[in-house]
């Protein structure tokens, strides 16, 4: 969501918008798609400007196509493109970022990053890991999981993952527009001696402040919260929790994590949590949490056959109500 009223969704066979908090969606599709399969990317600046990337079932690894709206979905621009469904994020009007699979297998994945300069209307390739190609660089190994990018301008990314080796968190970082990258050095997690993680991806809160939720594996699942305040620069373990599942901030300091069992606020950028039952335990079945400030929230459930419930709160978490279906 963009704000307390203003937001957008991505369903299976739809682009829809929402201008009354979720009450009510409308859908804003682009002419003749109606099939928005698995890998779609999605990014929205505000309540007008947004990037749709649809894969081309044809040529899923190498050929897609970006749609772009600058007027809230009532007209779309229509942008072939030379990679996939990936990682779509867009800085500002300008400054766009993808990151494309090119195969995954072994505990491997090859990637192809790119970069716009215009909106999205052509890009380069700034960079590959994919050993069968002959510009492939190694600073991102191609060992590893690429679970997401996150982008903070034109010059300086996160890529964010998971390596199948004992106690090792898998962040990487470019301050040279994506050309190379190079591992971050993070301190240990207080509390895990032996452990393997999941990093899903880096939350920038503002300019210089960071979260970075680590996902452990061991005798127990915990996730982790890695803060920084100097850009991304350094990290420090700020705090750990039972279980894994969904984390969002409202703002810099209001964050909101649900493990499965309780609803844990953070008032203080991430340092430290308090929990709460709200009045609905949604259980395991939370597929998406978003709060667009330190009140307003919605979380996405779904049952096995499919059919997906949406819950909206007005008071921090403390209290939900099912607005669809």
């Amino acid at each position: 969501m963009i704000s307390a009223l203003e937001g957008w969704a991505i369903a299976a066979q739809a682009v829809l918008r929402t201008q009354d908090g979720g009450q009510t969606w409308h859908d804003v599709s682009m002419p003749g798609v109606s099939n928005l399969v698995s890998g779609t990317g999605f990014s929205a600046l505000d309540e007008n400007t947004a990037w749709v990337l649809v894969t081309d079932p044809n040529a899923p690894l190498d050929a897609g196509t970006l749609y772009r709206t600058a007027d809230g979905g009532l007209t779309w621009e229509t942008i072939p493109v030379a990679f996939g469904g990936g990682s779509l994020e867009f800085v500002d009007e300008s400054v766009g970022w993808v990151m494309s699979s090119l195969g995954v297998g072994a505990g491997s994945m090859a990637v192809a990053i790119f970069r716009s300069a215009d909106g999205g209307l052509t890009w380069n390739q700034v960079y590959t890991n994919d050993p069968n190609l002959p510009e492939a660089g190694d600073s991102l190994p191609l060992g590893g999981l690429k679970n997401n990018l996150t982008a903070k301008d034109a010059q300086t990314a996160w890529v964010a993952g998971v390596i199948y080796a004992p106690d090792t968190i898998y962040l990487y970082k470019s301050d040279d527009g994506g050309q190379t990258w190079a591992s971050q050095s993070l301190p240990p997690a207080t509390g895990i001696p032996n452990f393997d993680a999941s990093t899903p991806g880096l939350i920038l809160l503002n300019a210089s402040e960071a979260v970075l939720p680590v996902q452990f594996y061991g005798d127990n699942q915990q996730t982790g919260f890695y803060r920084s305040d100097d850009g991304g620069d350094t990290w420090a373990f700020a705090a750990l929790l039972s279980g894994t599942g969904f984390l969002d901030f409202g703002s810099p300091m209001d964050g909101f994590f649900w493990n499965g069992q309780a609803l844990y606020v953070s008032t203080d950028g991430g340092v430290s949590w308090i929990p709460q039952q709200p009045n609905i335990n949604f259980g395991d079945r939370v597929m998406l949490m978003d709060f667009a400030d330190a009140q307003h929230g919605w979380i996405v459930t779904y049952e096995d056959n499919g059919q997906r419930f949406l819950y909206t709160t007005e008071d921090g978490g403390k209290t939900w109500e099912q607005l669809a279906p």
